[in-house]
């Protein structure tokens, strides 16, 4: 894009050779610089073209697209290996109606230090037969179908001719569709810088007929992408947009732009924690002042501090690089740490921190665990030594018992002691004879009728045919 300085008063000018002398050099010296960006940017995206179609460009950044058809920008032509030789910069991304009447201007609000559109000459060309339009922003419809190449000049003055100052492609078709898809385009930042990542992302795009859509971003530095979501990297600086257009599986098309902002160097960003590994309820410090803003910007410093705990917490923003959190839970939580700098450029840095069980208010699961195994351990242990100490008490009271069994036998087999010192059974009293009654003699006992031992004798029987009580302890 060349921009020259018109002269407002010509016949001033021709009276005055020395106005006319520096009119010329600011006019050569604009169209100089203007001339060179266009050389760069030419050579940049022919060398792309040579090389991997992938690549980020530089042709929307240094020579942004400015023409405009019914509000809606034309954006830079893709840079390909078979691109046409005579391919305009940019092209519509959305088809327009035939016999509908179409606004065009040029917006040179993305051009730095660009002068207002009523101070050049117009000339406008549609690229359809028509023929020129002398005007700084026309109107025009095209009355057949088919892809046009929309151009416009500008006159310079000091040349006598007009200069070409954009193109874009535009393509007609024979009417459009109702009911348009919806497209919606996000990134997760305005600000960033060369070489840093982007992403873009179309979700909130819906068809209107629930049919499937197709995706095509447009970056503005000859680059594309046909996914909905996307990470790009801008090779140059400057302000430019990224373009998102849907289509359904009608051919309805809607578009949507995100506004980017590429700055020369992002902030860097460095993050420390007092300890990396702590209790449940312990409060752990993080610092951040090793971060610092781009260098070689005068001016620009660090504006603020979002940090991310990753315990669930709502994140927490500060314009000091330090902080503290609590960690209340044991788990292992990322820590994420995004600085700032004045233009809204950032920069990200992460760690780990460790939270172990409960030093206070709460036990760890693993603590919990073992004290309930030393508590089956230690049960088991009581118990086993409870059922011993049972066993030895019945052994012992089983021998007691069999002594105490052993001596009544033996002394049932003696039989009591006598008043003379000799035993029932065999002291005075043997023998088979039984002391005598008092008043009486000595009973005898007679051998039972069948008996098989000689010298047995009957015992005399009470009333009742008991036999009579014995003397003694135990004997009858």
């Amino acid at each position: 894009m060349r921009l020259a300085a018109q002269q407002s008063d010509s016949s001033d000018s021709r009276r005055d050779p020395s106005r006319r002398i520096v009119a010329r050099v600011a006019r050569t010296l604009l169209l100089a610089l203007v001339g060179g960006a266009l050389l760069m940017v030419a050579f940049t995206a022919r060398q792309a073209a040579q090389g991997n179609v992938s690549a980020a460009l530089a042709c929307g950044l240094g020579n942004p697209q400015t023409m405009l058809a019914n509000k809606v920008p034309a954006l830079l032509y893709p840079v390909t290996p078979d691109m046409p030789q005579n391919a305009p910069q940019g092209v519509f991304p959305l088809d327009y109606a035939v016999n509908t009447s179409i606004p065009f201007t040029e917006d040179l609000s993305r051009v730095p230090g660009a002068p207002k559109l009523s101070s050049f000459k117009w000339k406008w060309n549609f690229g359809d037969g028509s023929g020129d339009i002398f005007t700084e922003s026309p109107s025009h419809s095209f009355t057949k179908t088919g892809t046009f190449y929309v151009g416009s000049w500008i006159w310079d003055t000091t040349t006598g001719q007009w200069d070409s100052f954009d193109s874009a492609q535009i393509h007609i078709i024979n009417g459009i569709v109702t009911n348009q898809p919806v497209a919606k385009a996000a990134s997760n930042m305005a600000v960033t810088a060369i070489g840093q990542s982007v992403t873009f992302d179309a979700a909130g795009s819906h068809s209107s007929d629930g049919s499937q859509l197709k995706y095509l971003w447009n970056f503005n530095d000859g680059t594309t992408a046909t996914t909905a979501h996307v990470v790009h990297q801008f090779p140059l600086n400057g302000s430019t947009f990224a373009a998102l257009v849907v289509t359904d599986a009608r051919g309805s098309q809607s578009l949507a732009t995100v506004n980017i902002t590429i700055q020369a160097q992002a902030p860097t960003a460095s993050l420390a924690a007092s300890d990396l590994e702590v209790d449940a309820g312990s409060t752990v410090n993080f610092d951040a002042s090793q971060s610092a803003a781009p260098q070689g910007v005068t001016g620009d410093t660090l504006a603020k501090f979002v940090w991310s705990f990753g315990d669930g917490s709502a994140p927490q923003t500060t314009e000091t690089p330090t902080t503290s959190h609590s960690y209340q839970k044991a788990g292992s939580y990322r820590v994420t740490l995004t600085v700032y700098d004045k233009p809204g450029a950032q920069a990200t840095a992460t760690l780990t921190v460790k939270v172990l069980g409960a030093a206070s208010g709460g036990l760890s699961p693993l603590v919990i665990i073992g004290g309930i195994a030393l508590l089956l351990g230690l049960g088991i242990g009581l118990y086993a030594l409870w059922q011993q100490r049972q066993r030895a008490e019945m052994v012992r009271r089983y021998q007691e018992a069999q002594a105490l069994a052993r001596a009544r036998r033996g002394q049932g087999q003696r039989g009591p002691r006598a008043p003379n010192g000799g035993y029932g059974n065999s002291g005075a009293y043997g023998n088979g004879r039984q002391p005598a009654t008092r008043g009486g003699p000595p009973q005898r006992y007679d051998r039972p009728q069948g008996s098989s031992q000689p010298g047995q004798r009957r015992p005399p029987t009470a009333p009742g045919g008991r036999p009579p009580r014995q003397s003694g302890r135990d004997g009858w």
